[in-house]
């Protein structure tokens, strides 16, 4: 998304400057207009078109521009500063992109049941920088890059990849897989009496087991989630 706005603006604005040129030749209002200046305010002019255009084209290194799924955070201290449009800062500077939308996790816990049989507990969990002061307040995670994507499956514990320093995405689903496991191992027995996913007393039970607790222990953090319903596989 950034780089749509950059190229479209990089678009708009030499469509203005071959506008406004004043070419040698032409004829029309436009030529006219510059016939009647003298040398020096051209050259004048045809520096401050190439400047304007200049200063359209580098923009990225002075400003950085909102994506569709994330909005630019700078800082004062621990303060962070929502910037939705965008922020002027350098690119080595101080700020993050900020996710917008649902970061997903999912996770789940294998049992050998009495049967016996061996059952496959899967669920998944939106996660959501709720307080990006808390969240940041780890310098550590202000990182340029949110790093989101159209998956809307998210990371999966069992084969998540902590890449720290990666981007904001990465670090948050860090956080949240953390938690899950601690959850998984906790609360085993009674996620082992959970069997039936279409029965809605026992996925009003495994949210009340997991959601209450999970966000109570991301509260430090400045995330928080809402869990979706389990499956058995």
């Amino acid at each position: 998304m950034p780089c749509i706005i950059w190229l479209v603006l990089c678009i708009f604005g030499a469509a203005i400057c071959a506008i406004v040129y004043p070419y040698k030749d032409g004829t029309g209002a436009k030529a006219e207009f510059w016939a009647t200046k003298k040398p020096r305010v051209k050259t004048c002019a045809k520096y401050m078109i190439f400047a304007s255009f200049g200063t359209i084209f580098l923009s990225p290194v002075y400003y950085e521009f909102p994506g569709s799924d994330s909005t630019v955070v700078t800082f004062e201290g621990a303060k962070a500063i929502k910037h939705p449009f965008g922020a002027f800062c350098w690119e080595w500077s101080e700020y993050s992109n900020l996710p917008t939308g649902a970061i997903n996790v999912s996770s789940g816990v294998t049992f050998l049941t009495e049967n016996p049989k061996v059952r496959h507990l899967k669920y998944r969990v939106g996660s959501q920088i709720s307080d990006p002061e808390l969240f940041y307040r780890n310098k550590g995670r202000r990182i340029h890059s949110s790093e989101m994507d159209s998956n809307s499956g998210g990371a999966d514990t069992r084969t998540f990849i902590h890449s720290s320093g990666y981007s904001v995405k990465n670090e948050t689903q860090a956080i949240v897989a953390s938690q899950l496991f601690e959850f998984n191992n906790r609360f085993s027995k009674q996620l082992a009496q959970l069997y039936n996913p279409l029965e809605a007393n026992q996925q009003r039970e495994f949210r009340s087991l997991i959601e209450p607790w999970l966000n109570a222990q991301l509260a430090k953090d400045g995330i928080a989630v809402v869990v979706g319903n389990f499956s058995i596989e």
